[in-house]
């Protein structure tokens, strides 16, 4: 019973685990994504980013690479979570949300990478009517903005009003929604109030289970099976 009960804690803490490694999946974009701003920034400043080489030398190439590996984590853990909670998602289409919202980002990195691959090979070079910032950085806005009225479309139909709309008064008026959208320090705490929270969650369903199980033993079982271990045998 013991061993049992010990497993059952165990698979339990794996379940837990993997739940706080999601959540911190898809919320390290925000960090990331700032982390790398920053950076490039500072070597746009320094002169080391050289944007038009694919180089190893310079950090165009890097961050790059890093921009591809945070997107693709959190699109993974994303997918990870809603299989997570599948049974409870699914009458909302989150997998068709996630795939319309997130192929936008997904298709402009793709897009803008394999521009910048072309160019950095020579494949696409200036001419008398592109510059080398109109291959570089308007090539890619420009196949973006003639690809954004289909997402559009398919926003419309992944995000529909009808569950938004509300009955009754509304809670607060548009001041108070402009303070909240402005307001990040929901966004802030949940990189550290979030997994705590399952924590505690997790250790309050483990010691009900627990409480169940002493509840379900008879009170008086443990000692009649010691009353018949003493009785010799015949």
């Amino acid at each position: 019973m013991a061993s049992t009960t010990c497993l059952e804690k165990e698979r339990e803490l794996k379940v837990l685990s993997k739940e706080i490694r999601t959540w911190y999946g898809v919320l390290q974009f925000i960090p990331t994504s700032i982390i790398i701003w920053i950076a490039t920034v500072a070597s746009l400043a320094t002169g080391t980013y050289c944007k038009q080489s694919n180089s190893v030398h310079f950090a165009h190439l890097w961050l790059t690479l890093l921009v591809g590996y945070t997107t693709t984590v959190a699109i993974i853990n994303s997918v990870r979570f809603y299989k997570i909670n599948k049974k409870l998602l699914q009458k909302h289409r989150i997998l068709f949300k996630l795939l319309t919202f997130k192929g936008i980002l997904g298709l402009n990195f793709l897009q803008s990478f394999i521009i910048s691959l072309l160019a950095g090979h020579g494949k696409l070079i200036p001419t008398k009517y592109m510059t080398f910032h109109d291959i570089n950085t308007g090539l890619a806005s420009l196949i973006l903005a003639c690809e954004m009225p289909i997402f559009a479309v398919l926003l419309l139909f992944a995000f529909p009003p009808l569950p938004y709309k509300q009955q009754g008064s509304p809670a607060a008026g548009p001041l108070n929604a402009i303070f909240d959208a402005f307001n990040i320090s929901d966004l802030l705490s949940a990189f550290y109030r979030g997994p705590m929270r399952l924590v505690r969650d997790q250790q309050r369903q483990i010691m009900r289970q627990d409480s169940i199980r002493i509840a379900m033993v008879s009170p008086g079982g443990h000692e009649e099976r010691e009353g018949r271990s003493a009785v010799p045998a015949a």
